[in-house]
């Protein structure tokens, strides 16, 4: 299983693995344009001084899309230097399938699969894994999961709503970016936790050759504590930074799903938030509409 590694600057991409995403070039050759790594000391202490004073929900109303991403990245200070954007390049298997579901209280163009997918940028706003105005697709590994995280995220009870669940899979031979951002530790009975162990290794083996023990510490410190903005509901303006730093990077390699544990069905199972340039990759298979009476938060 192959990974691709880069770093975060503090208002640019530094890419390390990622950089000119030429698969000829040697771990080696490549990790060595990653920048220098802060220690274990200086990451808990960053992790210590942004706990005791940010007001994450704050960041969401702070201007233009680029005003809140320059604001949180130098609110991260030195762990986004240690933020470490990881991908791997797969080819699904075929019986895999993503579900999407979408809730309104008006009924859709059901005859249009653009109705199905992300919303457009000018309704885009900013949630666990999207900024404003750059939208992203969120889906579950299946129904079950996307029924859990779409309706109990709903503020308000109506006499009548409309659902429509889609599913979605790879197309046949189309390689998908793929980035599971689970660093953290979950549940015994989560599905999830080999996918976290095989991650963690990916990282650690690629640090190793050219970093101190310590540093590579750091890192993984960085890694778990990021991971655990995007299961707690007060820290979506940094998971969608950092979801946004990934789907959104300015790179031939950049992911096309960034993976997170579901909240609402105890981080058991995965999330997928897929960027809307990727969808050519993907095809719907089937839909369903149906009418939601009487749902009370």
């Amino acid at each position: 299983m192959r990974w691709y590694m880069g770093c975060m600057g503090l208002r640019r991409m530094r890419w390390g693995l990622w950089r000119g995403c030429d698969e000829r070039r040697t771990t080696r050759q490549a990790i060595m344009n990653v920048p220098p790594l802060p220690t274990l000391t200086e990451v808990k202490s960053a992790i210590d001084k942004f706990v005791a004073t940010e007001d994450w929900g704050r960041h969401r109303a702070l201007g233009t899309p680029q005003e809140f991403l320059t604001h949180v990245g130098s609110a991260l200070g030195v762990l986004q230097r240690s933020f470490v954007l990881l991908v791997r390049p797969d080819v699904p298997d075929t019986s895999q399938r993503y579900y999407r579901l979408r809730i309104v209280e008006q009924p859709l163009n059901d005859g249009l699969i653009s109705e199905y997918g992300p919303p457009p940028p000018a309704f885009a706003g900013y949630d666990r894994c999207s900024i404003a105005h750059h939208p992203v697709m969120y889906c579950s590994a299946n129904p079950a999961t996307t029924f859990h995280e779409t309706l109990c995220s709903r503020k308000e009870s109506k006499p009548v709503l409309y659902g429509y669940l889609s599913e979605w899979k790879v197309r046949e031979g189309a390689t998908v970016n793929i980035t599971p951002f689970m660093f953290n530790e979950l549940p015994e009975n989560s599905d999830l936790r080999p996918l976290v162990k095989n991650v963690s290794k990916g990282l650690t083996d690629l640090l190793s050759e050219h970093y101190e023990q310590d540093q590579i510490s750091g890192v993984v410190e960085t890694m778990k504590y990021l991971s655990n903005m995007f299961i707690a509901d007060n820290t979506r303006s940094i998971s969608s930074f950092i979801a946004h730093s990934h789907l959104y990077a300015n790179a031939p390699a950049r992911p096309d799903m960034l993976l997170y544990p579901s909240i609402q069905i105890g981080l058991r199972r995965a999330n997928f938030a897929i960027h809307p340039n990727s969808l050519f990759k993907l095809e719907m298979t089937k839909a369903f509409c149906f009418e939601i009476r009487g749902f009370k938060h």
